[in-house]
């Protein structure tokens, strides 16, 4: 279980930078909500769905000693 100081810091990373994503900096374009989203949503999907199923069949292939229990 993450510390409490890890996940306010992660939460407070992600609303800072969405702030800054939608709100813009000086010399950059701002971008719109549904561009917000859809970048949050590839990355749940890359890191939540990709990343996870390659590491389990990457355990399954380098440990399987571990698939034993």
């Amino acid at each position: 279980m993450p510390s409490k100081t890890l996940v306010v810091a992660l939460m407070a990373d992600a609303l800072i930078g969405t702030a800054l994503t939608c709100l813009g900096l000086p010399g950059f374009q701002r971008l719109s909500w549904s561009q917000t989203l859809t970048i949050f949503s590839y990355a749940m999907i890359s890191c939540l769905v990709l990343n996870d199923a390659l590491k389990v069949m990457m355990i399954k292939w380098r440990v399987p000693a571990a698939m034993a229990y």
